[in-house]
């Protein structure tokens, strides 16, 4: 499971490299979204309000609670990269550094 370090190692790597990581969970509405900040965003990509989407949950408690679907990086070129697992991108994220 992702520690709050992770998380902020993630959001630390999508300032500096200006990515777009956005968070789909199986089965649920509302989704993370990690660029400057980390925010929740509905399913038309409409920013909601943090309690409303996951509540009094941390982002890493969000991370370790709900089943991820799929991790989408869109990268400032345009590429974008599908994971399926935190894990892997993490490990993108920790061997770039």
């Amino acid at each position: 499971m992702p520690s709050f370090s992770d998380i902020e190692r993630l959001v630390e790597w999508a300032r500096e490299n200006d990515v777009k990581i956005t968070v789909k969970f199986v089965g649920y509405p509302y989704r993370l979204h990690i660029y400057k900040l980390i925010r929740a965003v509905d399913a038309r990509d409409r920013f909601v309000s943090w309690s409303k989407a996951f509540g009094p949950k941390q982002p890493h408690q969000v991370l370790e609670t709900f089943p991820v679907e799929k991790i989408q990086v869109e990268y400032p070129t345009g590429e974008v990269k599908e994971f399926r697992r935190l894990r892997e991108l993490l490990n993108i994220v920790l061997r770039g550094k």
